[in-house]
């Protein structure tokens, strides 16, 4: 495997924790918080899995313009992404790996705006993270991730960052249509989070509740006509499986936005459902239940 210099993680929320904790094990890595600290040089974890507990201490990256980041694993929340990479912009250059592994759609497409001729890749990933305290992670469910261009499938797969991250336990795979599961786990998102939200309850739980089962075939069928407009072929069954399928499989997890909600932090259904809203609008036609989802969150927040 060719080594890797170091890893920054910007972001170091449940998913960017999860990382770092992993990739600590294997290489060396460092944290970028939200707002920075001049009064800590380490970041504490309490890290637990199906192997037990560890206090690991993560360092809190010394920014330096000097220094371009190698590897930058950027792990904010959707609606963050433009202003925390813009805050470290002087250290991307275009030997940068920015590695985006944001939820829902929207803030990827930005990124790859404001960075034109970048390397830069999408993540989808099936890895379960809670957050039951400030600096405790719990790897809930472990699960795969997928790395590819979301505008360029054919340039050659970044087979060194695939080995890096199955080397520290994360099972990873490269994927020339990276876009296509980015657009499958908006579908699914759609069809879990909001719901998890409104009914404030696990994955599970929202499978025999009335809200949802009066809601699940209209959303699928709009979701239905996202995907075809996007190249691809599907129907609304098929979604409407893949979403219950995937909420029984994960019924015990809480989804992130029903973290987020139950914080009273911001969600992020502007790129969820409401991204799906804001699409429709622009080809000329509207997502009733989508916006309806949307704007039912959004009263919450």
């Amino acid at each position: 495997m060719e080594k890797i210099p170091h890893v920054h993680i910007l972001g170091p929320g449940a998913i960017g924790l999860l990382w770092a904790a992993k990739l600590s094990k294997v290489t060396s890595v460092s944290v970028i918080p939200r707002t920075p600290t001049k009064t800590m040089s380490f970041l504490p974890i309490l890290f637990e899995d199906q192997t037990g507990v560890q206090n690991l201490s993560i360092p809190i990256a010394e920014l330096n313009s000097n220094e371009p980041f190698n590897t930058l694993l950027v792990t904010t929340k959707s609606y963050d992404t433009q202003s925390a990479l813009e805050s470290v912009r002087d250290q991307i250059n275009e030997n940068t790996r920015i590695v985006l592994f944001q939820n829902g759609m929207g803030s990827q497409q930005k990124t790859e705006a404001r960075f034109p001729g970048h390397r830069i890749y999408c993540a989808s990933t099936t890895e379960g993270a809670n957050r039951p305290g400030k600096n405790h992670i719990v790897h809930a469910a472990q699960g795969e991730t997928w790395v590819g261009h979301l505008n360029a499938p054919n340039l050659v797969p970044d087979n060194s960052l695939i080995s890096l991250f199955n080397h520290a336990g994360l099972a990873s795979h490269w994927s020339s249509v990276i876009a296509e599961k980015l657009w499958w786990k908006l579908c699914i998102n759609c069809g879990i989070n909001p719901f998890t939200v409104l009914l404030n309850c696990s994955n599970g739980e929202i499978l025999d509740q009335d809200l949802f089962l009066s809601l699940i075939n209209p959303l699928c069928a709009e979701l239905a006509v996202l995907m075809s407009q996007n190249g691809i072929k599907t129907n609304a069954d098929q979604i409407k499986t893949k979403i219950i399928a995937i909420a029984r499989s994960t019924a015990q997890n809480k989804s992130s936005m029903l973290q987020d909600a139950r914080a009273k932090r911001r969600t992020e259904i502007d790129f969820i459902n409401g991204f799906v809203v804001d699409w429709a609008k622009h080809q000329g036609f509207k997502m009733p239940t989508n916006e309806y989802l949307t704007q039912r969150v959004r009263q919450l927040n």
